[in-house]
């Protein structure tokens, strides 16, 4: 059995500021990738270096300098950065690595095409925006990986499907001026940070780049899988990209308690094993996950295992689910709002 390559460092699990801050608590705790290293095989992981940390000009190619700057400047501080995003002391080095090891997986990506990878990293990166933290986010990882791949390892086109159950509006917002990264992104709507509607569809040369799937709370395995049948997997097809990339939350599971959705272990395999159909068919196999949500430890886990084991050809279960009607309207409204996509 070939596992995906999944990369990690355990400098992460000290970025702790609910430890750190008096009267500061957050759902992202170190236990979330401490479960997950203990339940991962061992075959599969590959720790990077000190030296794989993020270097301030990567941060910088989608950072503010400024920004970046000012992190890394209070490394060792206790400080609150949004009303629920915080640093204590191990906080900026963890964001600094985590955008590292997402820089990692992605290059191994590249260069073995065909080998899946995964970045098992936190804190998570697709709330962050070129000069902000928010969403329990510092860095942007799949933003500045993603970057560094265009800018080092000869891609042109880059396909970032964000599954997480909020909408990634660092990611969107970042690449929403650009025609080589195409941003899709399937979320809970009304739901954090407020974005993501269908409308939000890119400016300028990035008109069209951007396609968001806003969807009501409940939607259930074969609802998404619709929206993957209907709408991303065509939609990636006609952008033919060199690398995808994948926004792995997992918190659209039906345990999590930070979502809505009724998505289950073999939902999650069944998306990945079409992420990883697409990236046969378009980009020679050029296929990384960078971990975002997930903060039920239990399924958070479970569902990375499901992920790895599909990418490592363990067969899944089709669903028999029917899809709702509901998810019908929001697919036919997006169709109609890409044309030059899904027409």
């Amino acid at each position: 059995m070939t596992y995906p390559h999944i990369y990690s460092h355990t400098a992460m699990l000290r970025h702790n500021p609910s430890e750190d801050i008096d009267g500061f608590v957050s759902p992202e705790i170190p236990d979330r990738l401490s479960a997950i290293l203990e339940s991962m095989p061992k075959d599969a992981l590959h720790f990077i270096n000190d030296q794989d940390a993020a270097t301030a000009q990567q941060l910088s190619r989608i950072h503010h300098s400024d920004y970046v700057q000012h992190l890394i400047q209070s490394t060792d501080k206790n400080l609150l950065l949004d009303f629920d995003t915080a640093i204590g002391r191990g906080s900026v080095q963890a964001a600094v690595i985590a955008a590292g090891t997402s820089i990692a997986a992605v290059r191994t990506a590249c260069r073995q095409p065909g080998q899946a990878t995964m970045a098992a990293v936190r804190p998570p990166g697709h709330h962050a925006e070129v000069d902000r933290a928010m969403g329990f986010c510092l860095f942007n990882n799949v933003a500045i990986a993603a970057q560094h791949a265009i800018d080092e390892l000869d891609i042109n086109r880059v396909c970032i499907i964000d599954w997480d159950v909020h909408h990634g509006n660092g990611t969107q917002n970042i690449f929403y001026e650009r025609d080589d990264v195409l941003f899709i992104s399937l979320h809970q709507s009304p739901l954090y940070p407020g974005s993501g509607y269908i409308e939000e569809i890119g400016r300028g040369p990035g008109h069209g780049y951007t396609i968001n799937v806003p969807m009501p709370a409940g939607q259930m395995n074969a609802d998404y899988l619709e929206v993957f049948d209907r709408i991303i997997d065509p939609a990636t097809a006609r952008f033919d990209p060199d690398l995808i990339l994948i926004s792995a939350g997992f918190d659209a599971h039906k345990d999590d308690p930070l979502g809505n959705m009724c998505i289950t272990n073999d939902g999650f395999a069944n998306m990945t094993r079409k992420c990883s159909m697409l990236a046969k068919s378009h980009c020679n196999g050029k296929l990384s996950f960078i971990l975002e949500g997930g903060y039920s430890i239990p399924a958070l886990t479970q569902s990375m295992n499901t992920c790895v084991a599909t990418l490592a050809g363990t067969p899944i279960p089709e669903t028999n689910q029917q899809t709702m009607p509901r998810t019908l309207e929001i697919i036919g409204r997006v169709k109609q709002t890409h044309p030059q996509w899904l027409s």
